[in-house]
């Protein structure tokens, strides 16, 4: 199966908590980083998918955006990311 990649020490690896940030992912449609790997700089990102429903890639939108317009970016990079994903015959 996939390893998620990880950024940073090994030391600060916490499995429990990927295993928390994948499946709000799944249940929301989208992840956030407000400045953890780079202290201002927040991003959101969906998940693509192709044929058969597999992971191919992920569509993003990171910036110096306020906190405050994560959960509205997320979910509109969720719809374009599913839109992406119906154009190239993914679901």
């Amino acid at each position: 199966g996939l390893k998620p990649y990880f950024h940073g020490s090994p030391s600060d690896f916490e499995p429990d908590r990927i295993e928390f940030e994948l499946a709000q992912c799944r249940k929301i449609g989208f992840a956030v980083d407000l400045g953890e790997m780079q202290v201002g700089v927040h991003a959101v990102a969906a998940p693509v998918f192709g044929l058969g429903g597999k992971l191919v890639g992920s569509l993003a939108v990171v910036g110096t955006f306020p906190k405050e317009f994560a959960e509205k970016y997320g979910r509109d990079v969720a719809k374009a990311a599913g839109g992406f994903s119906r154009s190239i015959g993914g679901a």
